[in-house]
């Protein structure tokens, strides 16, 4: 063998071994279509004992022509995977693949998911590293005052304070104080405080003789992270020397006026900070004036008597708790011991959310013009609004209309007090369109439904060339039916569900099973499947579509040729979610729903809370099929939540968290999603950047069905 053909030999060899390592040191490169993310190829999940989390990767196929992944082997527990192990992927799009991970043990966990490229069998290993960490139960103590002033007594006369001490934690805690100097006496202490409750110490000071007298009085608790507190007790006597007398002062209010929008029988308090700048102590106490459906808490106060230090502050709570629905208003006073300013006040007053009726149009009578109305068809005359029975009043009117834009308005009367209940309208009626419809569901203005009897109705006719009162009739109401019929579209009650479906993630007695329930009588879910992933991100595309499908609303038709992308650089020529897109665009005459604006419409983004809000109002609000029974406001005078603003910053999602507040405040789904059963506008938050998931999603249409905030046929 000659010196050339060994040197070419050892080339060919040293090719042939560099091969396999550039095949593993990039698992795809005899296919770089497909990528998947992170590049790092490591998920990390940390949460809470007994929490789940998830985290996703995807994987990209950007070649021209569909694509099959296999992931492959068992998850070690407790990581899981509940996914299809074949994976197509389109042409020029990307899939996601999401990872579970829960557990009731402590520690560090690891385990590796492995997707093999069925073209080139080459293998991608995914690390996966999770952490789970103990229960945080110690919450600690709180103790609603650090320092105790009693003011100038008379001699022999006896005062108390009452100290609160709050058990933040999940477990008993032991509390003891110590001895005080006279004339301060612990009358009352506890020696424990239960998980998750309070108990008062009750301090009295009784002076026998004429002085200055201090104290410190030092609680020792159990609660490792407060362990020991002082508080500081003053007190004298009427004629002590350096007693305080009164001066000129001022004491500074958050707010001099409360207002309260809460429902009958429900309660609402809203809190005052009343400010001390001067130098010296002010005495405050607040009249005993006020009456149900007001009440009224001052802080640390005995006999609504209480002393706030110089440069402190004291918190005066406000309560309204309705019986009925009616206006209601009161000032509250406060007497203080200075010399100027002697007293403040704040009014209380109630803004109710009923729903006036529509205001009867100044159109005039016409007596010339008689049955505009030509035919009319009631679907029933016999309604149960607890079986969530509709009438539907099915009209045409006569020729002498033709070409004129006309409104019918539907009229429900009590025939015992001759007073109005409800009224309903339908807009922009047109000669030669048949079968209009406008309905009534058996339920008053505020949505209650109507006590069992016969009501009349009343059709009236505006139009530009008058107003006229036609047909007349009457209705019955009938309730509490001692069964339910056999064949239900909607779900009524939807708590007669023994299972959840198919779906085995999904606990049975949740309201997230009652709403998925709902969906698949609705359509809006596929049929067959065993897992729903409630901790799912819903995309753009996604809440469009079932949005649309529950209004039913009436699609556009795409054409590739003609519309393209629609005007955006993202989207893809005939994908599934562009005669969805079209029709928002079009309705965007009607309302901002689709931002026109922007290059991208990100159809694969994650929506947030702000966003579908948005959407699911401005798509029912302009919808035919089903009926909006909501206002939309978009010149809101009050922010409906804290982190929304009516002020020259308006945020474009505040009219959408107006209805949020009328339409969820003192139900569970606001307790769950806004963190308060009452939403109090001072502090409860909207959080319009939170992205939603799929629980929230369905949770949010099935709360519109049980509240009649849309009306779906």
């Amino acid at each position: 063998m000659n010196k050339f053909t060994k040197n070419l030999l050892s080339t060919i060899c040293l090719v042939i071994l560099a091969i396999p390592s550039i095949l593993i040191a990039s698992p795809f490169n005899s296919d770089s279509s497909l990528e998947i993310f992170p590049y790092n190829q490591t998920l990390n999940f940390e949460t809470e004992a007994g929490q789940e989390v998830s985290q996703s990767f995807s994987i990209q196929n950007t070649s021209e022509n569909d694509k099959r992944v296999t992931i492959l082997g068992n998850l070690q527990t407790p990581f899981k995977y509940y996914g299809n192990s074949q994976i197509d992927i389109a042409a020029k799009s990307s899939t996601y693949v999401t990872i579970h991970f829960q557990t009731e043990q402590v520690g560090t966990f690891s385990s590796e998911l492995r997707v093999q490229h069925n073209d080139t069998r080459e293998i991608k290993t995914i690390n996966l590293k999770a952490e789970s960490f103990a229960r945080n139960s110690n919450n600690g103590i709180t103790i609603d005052t650090n320092q105790i002033t009693f003011g100038k007594k008379d001699i022999n006369s006896t005062s108390s304070y009452s100290i609160t001490i709050n058990n933040n934690n999940s477990q008993t805690i032991d509390v003891s104080t110590n001895t005080l100097s006279s004339p301060f006496q612990v009358a009352d202490s506890p020696t424990q405080i239960n998980p998750n409750s309070s108990q008062n110490i009750i301090i009295t000071y009784k002076p026998t003789k004429e002085g200055n007298y201090n104290s410190n009085l030092t609680i020792t608790t159990s609660d490792k992270s407060t362990p020991t507190t002082t508080i500081s007790l003053s007190g004298s006597t009427t004629n002590a020397i350096g007693t305080q007398s009164a001066k000129d002062g001022k004491l500074n209010l958050s707010r001099s006026s409360v207002s309260f929008n809460n429902q009958p029988d429900t309660s609402q308090s809203q809190n005052i900070t009343i400010s001390n700048p001067n130098n010296f102590p002010v005495e405050i106490k607040l009249r005993n004036d006020f009456k149900s459906p007001f009440s009224a808490k001052l802080q640390s106060a005995i006999n609504r008597k209480t002393t706030i230090l110089a440069g402190q502050s004291k918190t005066l709570t406000l309560t309204f708790q309705p019986k009925t629905r009616s206006t209601y208003q009161h000032t509250f006073t406060l007497d203080t011991n200075l010399a100027n300013n002697s007293t403040y006040k704040i009014k209380a007053t109630n803004n109710s959310s009923y729903k006036p009726p529509i205001k009867r149009p100044d159109f005039p009578i016409r007596d010339d013009l008689t049955h505009p109305i030509t035919s009319l068809n009631i679907s029933k005359t016999n309604i149960n609004p607890d079986l969530n029975e509709v009438a539907y009043f099915n009209l045409n009117l006569g020729q002498e209309f033709t070409n004129t834009q006309n409104k019918v308005i539907l009229k429900i009367i009590n025939p015992k007090t001759r007073q109005t209940i409800y009224t309903q309208s339908a807009t922009n009626l047109y000669i030669g369109r048949n079968d209009w419809k406008i309905y009534w569901n058996g339920r008053n203005y505020q949505g209650n439904s109507m006590l069992a009897g016969n009501y009349e109705f009343e059709l009236d006719l505006y139009s530009n060339q008058g107003y006229v009162k036609d047909y007349t009739g009457s209705i019955n109401v009938t309730r509490n039916p001692s069964h339910l019929p056999q064949t239900v579209q909607k779900i009524n009650n939807p708590k007669t569900y023994s299972k959840c479906s198919s779906y085995q993630d999904v606990k049975e007695d949740s309201n997230l099973c009652s709403a998925i329930l709902f969906a698949e009588s609705q359509n809006l879910l596929k049929a067959g499947e065993t897992r729903f992933y409630p901790n799912e991100k819903v995309t753009r595309t996604q809440a469009l579509s079932t949005i649309m499908k529950l209004l039913d609303t009436q699609l556009a038709i795409y054409n590739t040729t003609k519309d393209k992308n629609l005007n955006f650089q993202d989207t893809k020529l005939n994908a599934w979610y562009m005669p969805f897109l079209k029709t928002a665009i079009q309705l965007n005459s009607k309302g901002n729903i689709i931002d026109t604006d922007k290059e991208n419409f990100e159809p694969l983004k994650e929506i947030n809370r702000a966003e579908m809000y948005k959407l699911f109002f401005e798509l029912a609000n302009n919808n035919t099929t089903n009926k909006p029974n909501f206002l939309m406001d978009y010149y809101l005078t009050q922010n409906p939540f804290q982190d929304t603003r009516v002020d020259s910053s308006y945020d474009w999602y505040t009219p959408y968290a107006g209805i949020a507040y009328k339409e969820f405040n003192g139900t569970n789904f606001s307790k769950k999603y806004f963190g308060t059963f009452q939403i109090n506008p001072d502090t409860s938050k909207f959080n319009p950047n939170h992205q939603v998931t799929k629980e929230e999603f369905f949770e949010f249409l099935y709360e519109t069905h049980k509240l009649k905030t849309v009306i779906y046929q």
